[in-house]
């Protein structure tokens, strides 16, 4: 059976392995140098370093790739590549019959190449031996750098130029972190006792105070500028992998990028419907460049403080040892009502939704035939008006203010 080809049977499955010139174990190394001093009025000052850094950790890498530049010159079929709206139409099966291993949907290495790093400077200041005023402030300034993955370790990386594409600022960096926690004895009021005294006497006052930079968006367009005959079009593969940490609406990334003429971040936006980010400043790039493959700026979500605040007080019930009591308290969380946009991306427009400026019929496909309505990716690409009147502008904001009343019975 000469002419029997086993792999034509396979039918296109894809394959998972562990890369064998990639074996190790995940590692992490915390280090971190702190001092400490008891300052006036009972406080104690401590500044120091922490820092951990992740090296060998899990990430996903397609081997079953074309190389950068293969299709940027030559012939495949009735196609010449050189003209870059041939490489747009190109057929799929064109396309992966360059691949090493065209019988196969994909083959995807598990390796252990990935890394983190985090540094930052943490600060607290605290006093615990006060009568009736305590508190703990806690502050961190830091920076999350490593392998970016938008769901996780799990996610593939760029298979050819992880370093530049596919390392930058993580989703879960904040660099400003405040806490502050403290509880205040409210002086007695009622110095006689009493049944007066014992309802207005002995009050509590506790709080937690919280205050976040943004979570960091990454911005990637969509549209006729991100399918994937334009990867093939730009680059000559369409394997890159795009540079992403939070973007709902760009999916994988895209894999050419916005070019920053200035900061997009705009201040003062507060309200529904006010814009965050100006399309202005991220233009489209020209036929065969991109803009930076990791964001220069770090753009970020609107920060978010938190507000909790409760009020309570300790009744004795007949037993002087204090062992049994009922203590009513009443507490509010996020006290000034205060909504941000989500987590999640999805509460910002964040749509750079691109459309061809010129699109052509009659284009050879590579396997003997043509197509029509195929993008000239020479002519440019234009912001759809959707992009240019919503891009930036909050949709929706969330959070409310909870109230709870509740009464404790210790005995």
């Amino acid at each position: 059976m000469p002419l029997v080809n086993p792999l034509n049977q396979i039918g296109k499955i894809g394959v998972d392995s562990v890369n064998p010139d990639s074996v190790d174990y995940p590692r992490s190394v915390t280090t971190s140098l702190s001092l400490a001093k008891r300052i006036p009025l009972d406080q104690v000052l401590e500044v120091g370093y922490v820092g951990t850094f992740g090296r060998h950790l899990l990430n996903r890498r397609q081997f079953n790739v074309i190389q950068p530049g293969t299709f940027l010159q030559g012939t495949i079929g009735n196609s010449n590549l050189s003209i870059p709206v041939n490489r747009v139409a190109l057929d799929a099966a064109a396309v992966t019959a360059q691949r090493p291993f065209p019988a196969l949907s994909y083959v995807r290495w598990w390796e252990y190449t990935g890394t983190s790093n985090y540094h930052s400077l943490q600060a607290t200041l605290s006093r615990q031996t006060g009568k009736r005023f305590q508190y703990f402030i806690a502050y961190t300034y830091s920076k999350v750098l490593g392998t970016m993955f938008e769901n996780g370790e799990y996610d593939d990386i760029d298979p050819f130029d992880p370093r530049h594409r596919s390392y930058g600022v993580l989703a879960y960096d904040r660099t400003h972190i405040l806490n502050v926690s403290y509880n205040y004895q409210v002086p007695d009021l009622i110095h006689k006792g009493g049944v007066l005294g014992s309802l207005i006497n002995g009050w509590q006052v506790s709080g937690i105070t919280s205050w976040a930079s943004g979570i960091p968006i990454s911005l990637g367009f969509i549209g006729d500028i991100a399918t994937g005959g334009m990867n093939d079009a730009w680059w000559g593969t369409p394997d890159h992998v795009g540079y992403r940490i939070l973007n709902q609406v760009s999916g994988n990334g895209s894999a050419i990028m916005p070019v920053f003429t200035c900061n997009p971040v705009l201040g003062g936006a507060k309200k529904v419907g006010d814009k965050l980010l100006d399309v202005n400043c991220l233009a489209i790039p020209k036929f065969g460049e991109s803009g930076p493959f990791t964001s220069p700026q770090y753009i970020r979500l609107p920060s978010r403080p938190n507000f909790d605040l409760t009020v309570f007080k300790n009744f004795r019930i007949g037993d002087p040892s204090g062992n049994r009591k009922v203590q009513i308290r009443l507490g509010a969380f996020d006290i000034f009502n205060q909504a941000v946009a989500g987590t999640g991306g999805q509460d910002v427009d964040l749509r750079l939704d691109t459309r061809c400026n010129v699109k052509l019929n009659g284009v050879p496909n590579g396997v003997g035939g043509t197509v029509d309505n195929i993008c000239d990716p020479t002519q440019g690409f234009s912001y759809t008006p959707q992009t240019l009147q919503n891009f930036g502008k909050i949709i929706l904001k969330r959070g409310h203010r909870v109230v709870e009343v509740a009464a404790k019975l210790y005995f």
